[in-house]
This record gives structure tokens, C-alpha cells and sequence, in this order.
């Protein structure tokens, strides 16, 4: 049986402890990942217990914030497809996706090694934090074919990067190390994996040597 965790959202909202002994939370507006969770943890906000494998934890629609920053824990972490989600992702390794069309917040971490999701459908989404050279933006539906259609600018009175895609989707990569982050190494990833990375001179993706 699952353990659950409910609790009446306030106004102002409710903040919830993630706990690993708790598999289905409901109620709150924000779940909050203590030091002490260790391992590989895998989120899905924003879905139904029903069919729920016994290592990923139900999520309900009220919860549109998951903070993990205080943990060292892997996390795999996916958005409520329906709302704006504000996901923040732990120290060690992070693998964020918004969920869908709405508009998402990713942050990693510059201890961890992030992986941010983002391809078409997934509407006007923003990675605002914990960008580096060992990150990698997974375009998890986007073709090699495609790759050239995949539109990324520089603007560097604002110190941003955005990738626009066929159906103007777009990421927005606003961290202060965004363009450094660009120009010395920061990996694409296509549907097939394979990577690429930002070349300056024709400010497209190349496969990556």
C-alpha cells in the first residue's frame, strides 16, 4: 500500500517535505527535497496514482513547485503537462522536463550534471539557473533531419540564449553563464541521441567532434 501524504492548501500557500517513505502527496503548492534523500528519485507532477511503479511519486495538480537543491539525489523530474512549473533540480545529476505546452522554470545546479528537456509542444519554457559546459539540452523529439530548423540566438545585451523551434516553442536560457556556457561546449542532444553543439561562426548546431 502507498503511503500519502495530505494536506489542505492555505492561503498563501502549503510547502510539503518530500520524503522517500511517502509515494502520493496532495494538497500543497510546493514540495521541498531535504539533504537526507539520497539515490535516484523519479517526479512526475501533476499525475494520477493509478498504475504508479513503486520508485516514481504521484504528484497532484496542486503541486507546481519541486525544489531539490539541498539533495544530492539523481532526479528525474517531470512538469504538470496543465500548469507553469518552477522545477529545481538537486546537487548530483538532474534530468528536467517542463511536462508540455505550459510555461516551465528549469534550474540545475553548477555542482550538477543537468539535462534539460525541451522540444515541440512544450510552449515558452526558460532554464534560469545552474547552466555550465557539462549540461546538455535534450531536443527529445526533434529528427537529425531537423536539426538544422532548430533556430538558437544570442543576446548579449541581456547575457540570454534561446532556442526556437518549426512551432515556435522556445527555451529561453537566461543564467548568467547562458552564452559562456554556448560558445565553450554546452551539448544538444537530437532524438537519436546524437549530439551537437553551437557553432559561432554559422550560428547552427554541428555534430559535435
Amino acid at each position: 500500500a502507498y503511503k500519502a501524504l495530505i494536506m489542505n492548501t492555505v492561503s498563501g500557500g502549503t510547502t510539503g517535505a518530500f520524503s522517500t517513505d511517502v509515494n502520493i502527496y496532495a494538497g500543497m503548492d510546493k514540495l521541498t527535497v531535504g539533504g537526507s534523500v539520497e539515490g535516484t528519485v523519479s517526479v512526475r507532477l501533476g499525475k494520477e496514482s493509478r498504475g504508479l511503479s513503486s520508485d516514481t511519486y504521484f504528484i497532484d495538480d496542486s503541486v507546481t513547485t519541486f525544489k531539490a537543491d539541498k539533495s544530492s539525489a539523481t532526479f528525474w523530474v517531470a512538469g504538470n503537462e496543465n500548469k507553469d512549473n518552477t522545477i529545481i533540480g538537486g546537487m548530483t545529476e538532474n534530468y528536467l522536463y517542463g511536462g508540455g505546452a505550459s510555461a516551465d522554470d528549469l534550474q540545475g545546479s553548477v555542482l550538477a550534471k543537468d539535462t534539460f528537456y525541451f522540444g515541440t509542444g512544450d510552449g515558452i519554457d526558460e532554464v534560469s539557473a545552474g547552466v555550465d559546459t557539462k549540461d546538455t539540452i535534450a531536443l527529445w523529439n526533434i529528427a537529425d533531419a531537423n536539426i538544422a530548423n532548430v533556430k538558437v540566438s544570442v543576446d548579449t545585451d541581456k547575457n540570454t540564449v534561446s532556442v526556437s523551434l518549426s512551432d515556435s516553442s522556445t527555451l529561453n536560457i537566461t543564467d548568467a553563464n547562458a552564452i559562456s556556457a554556448l560558445k565553450n561546449g554546452l551539448t544538444f542532444t537530437s532524438a537519436s541521441q546524437t549530439a551537437y553543439t553551437y557553432d559561432s561562426e554559422s550560428k547552427t548546431l554541428v555534430k559535435k567532434a
